[in-house]
């Protein structure tokens, strides 16, 4: 069956008003899949019939029909697509969760099933020391090729999917509403990056209206795709304590930062590590060992160093744009070792990526060169 029958089936599930996420997949799973919900003889379920006719007759209204063909024609304008429970390409850990979404829509080049995910949440207003053991972890972490998982949010959300792009990791940014807006606007300028190395994904249509408790909705996802969930710097409340109770509800592995005794920015995540909630976390070694990964060091490639990225800038300010074949040429690096470079001088803003590939280098700020 086509995607647009599927997502119309979905849709009037979702809008009945006594069904939530989790009566929704009992239904999917009692019948066995999202069509055999409507398609199943009547007579065959054993359950309460009159819920099930009152679906199948909402699903024949032609409002929602056309409702649902616009959303997926502004879907497909958008490089939207849609996977449903319980089918092959839907994230295998999320399917294990009593509340996994009907549907998920993904945007960019995602694999959903690209182990290890590991989550990284924690406060919007991140410390240095915070950012850079966020970076530092993944970096430790990198060898093992895994997927970061966070909510681009500002904070060490941001920071993890900064720097699983840098280094080449599949980066999957969940989100608390449709796939056709980003927030915060301030990270309009990371989407380019993360549909390259990953992707978004959300529950929510892009019709959907945006309410403050989508983020607990969304918290629900980021620790059901996930094998493990990392808080770093979290206060006594908030979100991303949120995340690691349901990532322990669903069985998952949580760990915690530690912060000082008297450090409020960090009180939650040291809460969860004294009632036991949350395993201590200082380094990848006792993260491996907790999940049985061997981290193997690769050797590893010569990065570019300040001379190359130097060269690299003087190149693009002599040229009002170029390409990435013919910078390879004139760099004489590898493909890998300049995309590399590309990617990060692109985060920090010192060029410009347009929309047929090519490089543009910002002049402000290259005083030396």
């Amino acid at each position: 069956m086509n995607t647009q029958n599927k997502l119309l089936r979905a849709r009037v599930m979702q809008r009945e008003p006594k069904w939530g996420v989790r009566t929704i997949k009992k239904v999917i799973d009692e019948f066995g899949s999202l069509n055999a919900v409507f398609d199943t003889p009547i007579e065959l379920w054993q359950g309460a019939k009159e819920p099930i006719r009152a679906i199948r007759h909402k699903a024949k209204n032609n409002l929602l029909k056309q409702e649902v063909a616009q959303e997926l024609a502004y879907m497909q304008r958008l490089g939207i697509s849609a996977v449903f429970y319980p089918e092959a390409d839907y994230p295998e850990l999320l399917k294990h969760c009593v509340d996994a979404p009907a549907v998920l829509f993904m945007r960019g080049k995602l694999d959903l099933n690209h182990k290890p995910l590991i989550s990284i949440v924690g406060t919007r207003r991140a410390t240095r020391q915070g950012v850079a053991f966020c970076e530092q972890i993944i970096e430790e972490l990198a060898p093992i090729s895994p997927t970061i998982i966070s909510g681009f949010a500002y904070g060490i959300d941001i920071s993890a999917h900064k720097k699983a792009m840098v280094l080449g990791l599949q980066s999957i940014g969940c989100l608390a509403h449709g796939l056709n807006t980003v927030y915060p606007r301030a990270h309009h300028k990371y989407m380019g990056g993360m549909q390259q190395h990953g992707g978004f994904i959300s529950e929510f249509w892009t019709s959907d209206p945006f309410y403050k408790s989508n983020f607990l909705q969304r918290n629900r996802i980021i620790a059901g795709l996930s094998t493990v969930t990392i808080v770093i710097e979290s206060a006594a409340k908030g979100g991303s304590l949120i995340t690691a109770k349901m990532a322990n509800a669903y069985d998952r592995e949580v760990f915690a930062v530690p912060g000082a005794p008297a450090d409020q920015q960090s009180a939650g995540c040291n809460e969860l590590i004294r009632t036991h909630q949350a395993h201590l976390l200082t380094g990848s070694k006792a993260l491996c060992e907790v999940m049985g990964w061997e981290l193997i060091q690769p050797k590893k490639e010569q990065l570019p160093s300040d001379d190359i990225e130097r060269k690299l800038l003087q190149l693009m300010l002599k040229e009002p744009r170029i390409s990435q074949n013919d910078l390879q040429i004139k760099m004489s690096v590898s493909i890998s070792q300049l995309q590399v470079l590309l990617l990060n001088l692109e985060l920090s803003g010192m060029i410009t990526r347009d929309l047929l590939g090519g490089y543009t280098a910002n002049s402000r700020g290259f005083h030396g060169l």
